[in-house]
């Protein structure tokens, strides 16, 4: 039986020209292989499978019933692909082969955001609501608008300040005016 030290150390001198760093780890069953790629620098994970694959027959792995295969980028907790191999008698057998998806917290908010507009549960009560938003953007927005232009008329800094305020209350009133047509929307096709 070929050791975890030697499986890795064979695997970086043979996967030397990609820009990987591997890890090998054994459980019962199970070889599990870790490769670590650079943020800056993407790899064909699937092109690296065929190599460690060949290199698999070659290693006599005796008792390992299973070789999972994880590719991510340094840096990240979770892995961005993975791949499970079954080994039966030196013949190979690909049970799953995916790419993962793993958006930061705050990016899983936008889908997320879109799947509640999405679904029927938007009723004319969001409208309502979406109303009331637009008037309390609007009316703070329209009068600070007007008392900036009153100082900066008056030469005074604080008018250039309020007119950056109003920019702000302006792109908030323009993101509930869209959502508030995207529900008009789904009404009309519900």
């Amino acid at each position: 039986m070929v050791s975890t030290f030697e499986i890795q150390k064979n695997l970086q001198n043979v996967l030397a020209e990609h820009p990987i760093t591997v890890k090998t780890y054994l459980t019962k069953d199970e070889l599990i292989i870790v490769l670590n790629r650079s943020r800056r620098k993407p790899i064909n994970y699937e092109n690296v499978t065929r190599i460690v694959e060949t290199q698999l027959i070659e290693w006599q792995l005796e008792g390992i019933k299973k070789l999972k295969i994880f590719g991510r980028s340094t840096h990240q907790n979770y892995p961005e692909w993975q791949q499970v191999i079954e080994i039966n008698a030196n013949h190979l057998t690909k049970k799953s082969n995916r790419n993962q998806i793993h958006l930061p917290d705050t990016a899983k908010l936008i889908p997320t955001f879109f799947k509640t507009l999405t679904s029927k549960k938007v009723t004319a009560q969001a409208g309502n609501r979406l109303y009331r938003i637009k008037l309390a953007l609007l009316v703070p927005g329209f009068l600070t608008f007007l008392y900036g232009i009153w100082l900066i008329c008056n030469a005074e800094m604080a008018g250039f300040i309020l007119f950056l305020i109003t920019a702000v209350l302006a792109t908030g009133l323009a993101v509930v005016e869209a959502l508030d047509v995207l529900c008009q929307e789904m009404n009309r096709r519900d």
